[in-house]
């Protein structure tokens, strides 16, 4: 099992904004909500985003050749 270093674990709390023993006991949306009241923006998951931070997956994503479904739909909501 992984565990995070004290450091990593102030990062994480000073990026929320709580401590992280309650930042364990929510789920994920609940935490980008919290995000976002704190930054004052809306967050936005792209599949192009995951490639470049991770350097895997799909290189058809990360060349915009395969689309996902929220860039579908807003190109079809266009037309």
């Amino acid at each position: 099992m992984y565990t995070l270093s004290e450091k990593s674990k102030r990062n994480i709390s000073s990026v929320v904004g709580l401590p992280f023993d309650k930042i364990i006991e929510k789920n994920s949306t609940e935490i980008d909500i919290l995000i976002e009241k704190k930054i004052n923006k809306k967050l936005e998951h792209t599949p192009s985003d995951i490639i470049k931070s991770s350097g895997r997956g799909t290189p058809f994503l990360y060349l915009w050749r395969l689309l996902d479904i929220k860039t579908i739909n807003n190109r079809l909501a266009k037309i």
